[in-house]
C-alpha cells in the first residue's frame, strides 16, 4: 500500500485507474464511485469523487482543505459497475501544520 504524507490544512486529490486483471485501463462507462477516509472511529466522505476519465478509467478522489486533521488516515476509493466492485486504499499521513 502507498503511503502520502501531506499537512493539516492541506486539500488533497488523488488520481485512481482503474484496471482490468490483465492491469488494461478499464471503461467504467455506467459505474458509480464513493471516496472516504477513515481514522481511528472517524469517517469523512471525498469533498468530490468522479471519474476523469471514463472511458480510461480515470478517477480522482478530492477532500477539501481542513477536511483531513493531523493523524494517519486510510483513504479509499470504491468503484461499482454492475456486480463488479473494485477498491484502491492508500495511507496519508496529515502532519501538523508548523505555522500559526
Amino acid at each position: 500500500m502507498s503511503r502520502i504524507i501531506i499537512f493539516d490544512g492541506d486539500s488533497l486529490k488523488i488520481r485512481v485507474p482503474v484496471t482490468n486483471p490483465d492491469g488494461s485501463a478499464k471503461n467504467m462507462t455506467g459505474a458509480t464511485i464513493q471516496g472516504f477516509a477513515s481514522s481511528g472511529g472517524t469517517k469523512v466522505d471525498a469533498a468530490l469523487a468522479s471519474f476523469t476519465d471514463i472511458s480510461g478509467g480515470i478517477a480522482s478522489v478530492f477532500f477539501a482543505k481542513g477536511d483531513l486533521t493531523a493523524g494517519k488516515w486510510t483513504v479509499e476509493a470504491e468503484f461499482i459497475l454492475g456486480s463488479e466492485v473494485q477498491t484502491f486504499a492508500t495511507v496519508v499521513i496529515v502532519n501538523p501544520s508548523a505555522g500559526p
